[in-house]
């Protein structure tokens, strides 16, 4: 009897194939170990033997699904962490253009300041007698052209 199955068995050489409980049943159940001991038949071994590989083979497959969620999240956070990143480095230069706008518009208020300043009449006058040597003209230097006939 097995839980609430019992099972038959009027074959003494063959052993009784049992079903096996669901997965649920099989990870509340702790598995025994049993004694090392030599089976009393072949079918027994050959039984044994399977359900043992089958064992290592859902052990095996349990590692490769561990590692390959284990991969995926690294290829994840690396692939984050490299568009952070990018992000961060685009952030840099961003804040390099804006303070080299602000530098050029201080530059422009700058040269409109002084173009207001040269454009009067008395910079003008000034710059052309001190910097060019230039003078008013004389009298004799004055010449006038008369247009009626």
């Amino acid at each position: 009897m097995q839980g609430n199955v019992a099972y038959i068995n009027t074959d003494p050489v063959k052993p009784v194939r049992k079903a096996q409980p669901s997965t649920k049943a099989r990870s509340a159940q702790k598995v025994q170990p049993k004694p090392a001991g030599k089976p009393h038949s072949k079918a027994k071994a050959a039984t044994k033997a399977a359900e043992i590989r089958r064992e290592r083979a859902a052990s095996r497959r349990g590692l490769a699904s561990t590692l390959f969620v284990i991969f995926l999240a690294f290829c994840a956070l690396s692939l984050l962490i490299s568009r952070y990143a990018v992000l961060c480095s685009i952030g840099v230069q961003n804040n390099e253009i804006k303070e080299g706008i602000a530098m050029l518009e201080g530059e422009i208020d700058k040269l409109e300041l002084d173009m207001e300043l040269r454009d009067s009449v008395e910079y003008i006058q000034d710059t052309a007698q001190k910097d060019l040597r230039m003078a008013y003209p004389t009298q004799d230097q004055k010449i006038t052209i008369n247009m009626s006939g």
